[in-house]
């Protein structure tokens, strides 16, 4: 017979067949054209949800001045994917940057993938996905550590899943820990990022998500001849999800100690 992991993995198939489907419209010049004239008449008679892009749409992606993904429309679409920071968009105080959180997806649609973190910020948490038809979106990674903020970011959650036969989102991954340097406190490497924990599946015979990785702590910081530092710690395995809920994020290493010899002695 067919057993309930073989539903599921057929039924995403048959779910990532359709998105496509729906994706092609959404982007065809005749289904845009279409959603165009819903969509506004949707806007002007309050008949799509106050928090979606309309009808049928896809939520707009997340920016470096609005990082979270939009929600896609209440018929069908996807979430916008949250914003992943780059050094492009590197705040000038050294402040860590959280990744933008994915759109939710409404009705039939998966939800945006969480962005990723820099300077030691937050991945985002992914978004939902549909309540007829769609998975969860992962979350982001964490940021790798810095001087000015040593530990590695914790990764995103992954996004939840509510329809029937879907799978949620896995957890982002812990970013590093920054190697210790003399500017460093004593000299010791950052700790690194918790994983993100999968995404939890509410919805009947799908699957829960993944847990992220956690990051790997930085090495410390030696000065002075004979002086060894302590080497960063791994961080731990993401657990996989089972049948009763979701994998939790693994745990971030510890950052490794930094080390110096100033005399010899008399």
């Amino acid at each position: 017979g067919v057993s309930a992991l073989d539903t599921v993995s057929t039924t995403s198939h048959f779910a990532e067949f359709m998105n496509n489907l729906e994706q092609g419209w959404i982007n065809s010049n005749f289904g845009g054209h279409v959603d165009s004239v819903l969509n506004n008449y949707a806007a002007n008679h309050g008949d799509a949800a106050a928090d979606s892009c309309g009808v049928i749409c896809n939520g707009t992606p997340g920016t470096a001045t609005n990082p979270d993904g939009g929600d896609g429309g209440t018929f069908f679409g996807n979430g916008g994917d949250g914003y992943s920071y780059t050094a492009a968009d590197s705040n000038p105080t050294g402040a860590a940057e959280n990744g933008g959180m994915g759109g939710d997806a409404l009705g039939r649609g998966s939800g945006g993938d969480g962005g990723n973190g820099f300077d030691g910020g937050n991945g985002g948490a992914g978004g939902a996905g549909g309540m007829v038809r769609g998975n969860g979106g992962d979350g982001g990674d964490g940021g790798a550590g810095t001087v000015t903020n040593p530990d590695g970011g914790s990764g995103g959650n992954g996004g939840e899943a509510v329809a029937r036969f879907s799978h949620a989102g896995n957890g982002g991954e812990g970013g590093k820990g920054v190697t210790g340097t003399a500017d460093t406190t004593n000299g010791d490497g950052g700790a690194g990022g918790q994983g993100g924990n999968g995404g939890l599946d509410t919805g009947r015979f799908g699957t829960s998500g993944n847990g992220g990785a956690g990051g790997v702590g930085g090495n410390g910081y030696a000065t002075g001849a004979g002086a060894t530092a302590g080497a960063g710690g791994a961080g731990g395995a993401g657990a996989a999800h089972t049948a009763a809920g979701p994998g939790y994020g693994g745990g971030g290493g510890g950052g490794g100690g930094g080390a110096e010899i100033t005399g010899t002695g008399a």
